[in-house]
């Protein structure tokens, strides 16, 4: 029987729309400017963040720092500088405005739909085990997946793309790679994380990224959610 897990922030519901109105709220003055230049600020400031994560992780970097950094070099490289203050009031902005997501629609009838053939299901996201529990939260996944499945880098003392956290998945879970299937947005972390691991993976390509000359290839891309139940019950099947 196949275990379904999935990633959480940009995969089971669109993290550009708090950063975006975080923007508006906290820097007018570069929302205005970087109207048109929305998607490609984003892309950068999730490079920024993937960037220095480890180094949350290890420890040698803060939150706060690491928090800081990401938002002012995405502006910097659209020839914006921002204060420190001003880094930090956007955090403040986006996190109040992640009080308020919203799981795509597509993803919650997909996993209901798994429920119903008795298809095990999971989560494994990157970050601050509070913070990422308080998503779930308000994303309503307590009523459809198990906290027993639900594994967060911070909690584990692992972080993706390390192979060890998928192992401790597989160990904790009782199943073989071959059972897995990790559904996920970020081609370093999600992608290479669940290849290097042999688990199958669905790779919800939504900003386009260029991978043709990359070695590890997922099972599946997908640049949106429209097919995203298709693929994934041939799969299981």
């Amino acid at each position: 029987m196949k275990v379904v897990i999935f990633d959480v922030d940009d995969t089971l519901y669109d993290q550009i729309v708090p950063f975006e109105e975080a923007l508006q709220v906290s820097l007018p003055h570069a929302s205005q400017e970087l109207k048109k230049e929305l998607k490609s600020l984003y892309i950068r400031f999730r490079y920024y963040s993937d960037k220095v994560f480890h180094l949350t992780e290890e420890g040698t970097l803060s939150l706060e720092e690491m928090r800081v950094y990401r938002i002012q070099e995405a502006l910097k490289d659209f020839g914006i500088s921002i204060t420190n203050k001003e880094a930090e009031d956007f955090q403040q902005a986006y996190r109040d405005n992640q009080g308020k997501l919203v799981m795509k629609p597509e993803m919650t009838r997909l996993m209901n739909e798994l429920l119903a053939l008795d298809i095990d299901l999971g989560i494994l996201t990157n970050g601050p085990t509070e913070h990422q529990k308080a998503k779930l939260e308000q994303l309503g996944i307590a009523s459809l997946i198990s906290s027993e499945t639900i594994f967060i880098s911070g909690e584990v003392g692992l972080a993706k793309p390390s192979r060890e956290i998928f192992k401790h998945i597989e160990t904790k879970l009782g199943k073989r790679s071959e059972q897995f299937i990790y559904i996920g947005d970020s081609y370093e972390n999600d992608v290479v994380g669940a290849k290097s691991s042999d688990w199958q993976c669905i790779w919800l390509n939504k900003y386009e990224k260029d991978i043709r000359e990359e070695v590890i290839q997922p099972d599946i891309e997908l640049v949106d959610y429209t097919q995203i139940r298709q693929v994934l019950l041939e799969m299981i099947k």
